[in-house]
């Protein structure tokens, strides 16, 4: 049997709302193959697809959490363990991937009109930012050119 692990926030999130049916309509067989196997706020984003001969288990990632949070689960680990391949959803680690990504998070992510986060976040959002900044390390003054 193959079984796959895939990384991936954007792939779990798409097909996390591509499987949410409204309460009113019936779900048919097709679109409950991308439903979660089971909806528990126990342990990390974990799906699993399968078909006779293939488990694909897709993982949705978390990029900064506090350094106390444990979000490995035992079934993350099993699934992880029992994975033939493993893909990620982008390639952080060669020199073209990042120089790509950095120019998207500067075009995308970073304001270019002279305005700062603080401008757009009122005391107690400001607040809010600032401790969670605190929480991770980030001094808060690193974060004022970026969009919310």
């Amino acid at each position: 049997m193959k079984t796959h692990f895939i990384l991936g926030s954007i792939l779990a999130a798409t097909l996390m709302m591509g499987g949410c049916t409204p309460k009113n309509k019936a779900a048919t067989p097709a679109e409950t193959k991308t439903l979660p196997v089971a909806q528990t706020n126990d342990g990390p984003a974990l799906w699993l697809v399968q078909d006779a001969d293939t488990k694909v288990y897709l993982f949705g990632t978390v990029h900064l959490l506090k350094p106390e949070i444990k979000w490995q689960n035992e079934k993350f680990g099993k699934a992880f363990a029992a994975s033939d391949a493993i893909y990620q959803e982008a390639d952080v680690t060669s020199p073209e991937a990042q120089q790509t990504m950095m120019k998207a998070m500067m075009s995308l992510a970073m304001f270019t009109d002279g305005r700062t986060l603080n401008d757009l976040l009122d005391d107690e959002q400001e607040r809010e930012v600032n401790e969670a900044a605190a929480i991770v390390g980030i001094p808060p003054a690193n974060l004022q050119g970026m969009k919310p």
